[in-house]
């Protein structure tokens, strides 16, 4: 019984030698200085997103997510609005009546000179040709969500 016992504290400690002699070897590649950045700004993807955000000339970035033409009276479009931060007032152009739905951020919108504050998940409803302005004061973009019925009559 004890040779056994023996003989398992012999493997063991065998094993145990074997074992430990790649710890401490260093590998022969990963050291040193790493080489310099790539210059210019990386392309993620050779084609541009349909649902990516674009500037217009009034500072604001917007993207139409849902547009219908098919009933010859009135169009449903489903627009976002990204506001920077630290930016305002800009002025919203829309021509049909809306609904702005808050997405993320806060922010202030002047409706026909009536200053309301945007809090997340906030809806206002816009009627058709009032003049809108959006002030984003805070850190973070402001985005909103602009649920839009053109009448094709006018």
């Amino acid at each position: 019984m004890r040779i056994r016992i023996a003989w398992v504290c012999a493997l063991m400690v065998l094993v145990g030698n074997s074992c430990q002699n790649p710890v401490n070897q260093r590998a022969p590649e990963g050291h040193g200085i790493l080489p310099p950045p790539t210059a210019g700004p990386v392309q993620l993807s050779k084609v541009a997103s349909q649902y990516a955000f674009v500037a217009d000339t009034s500072g604001l970035f917007s993207r139409t997510v849902f547009e219908t033409t098919r009933d010859t009276n009135f169009n449903i479009a489903i627009r976002d609005f990204s506001v920077p931060p630290k930016t305002g007032p800009l002025n919203l152009r829309l021509t049909g009546a809306a609904a702005l739905e808050m997405r993320s951020g806060q922010g202030i919108i002047k409706i026909a000179n009536e200053s309301t504050e945007l809090r997340q998940d906030s809806i206002v409803r816009v009627p058709v040709g009032a003049s809108i302005e959006l002030i984003n004061p805070s850190d973070r973009e402001l985005i909103l969500r602009v649920y839009l019925v053109e009448d094709k009559q006018r």
